[in-house]
């Protein structure tokens, strides 16, 4: 389910963002910061996610298709909003 859409559900149904319940999003887009209450997100660290992409990607076209399995764990910040506010 979409966060607004979740949280617009809440608020409909008398629920209350943060009493009851404490809401997150992930990716911290623009409107995070405008919805009622304001959204609390996990801002990915966009930049050098996109840095090791391609990085991973050259480096497969150079080795070609079999060149195994690597994960890599991206930093991240926690945005704090409304949404979870004590």
């Amino acid at each position: 389910m979409d966060t607004k859409y979740g949280m617009s559900w809440l608020a409909d149904e008398h629920i209350a963002v943060p009493g009851a319940v404490k809401v997150i999003g992930f990716d911290n887009v623009r409107e995070a910061a405008f919805t009622v209450p304001s959204l609390s997100s996990v801002d990915p660290d966009h930049a050098t996610m996109a840095e090791k992409a391609v990085s991973l990607l050259a480096r497969r076209i150079e080795e070609g298709v079999g060149s195994g399995h690597e994960e890599y764990v991206s930093s991240y910040t926690v945005v704090r909003r409304e949404s979870t506010a004590r």
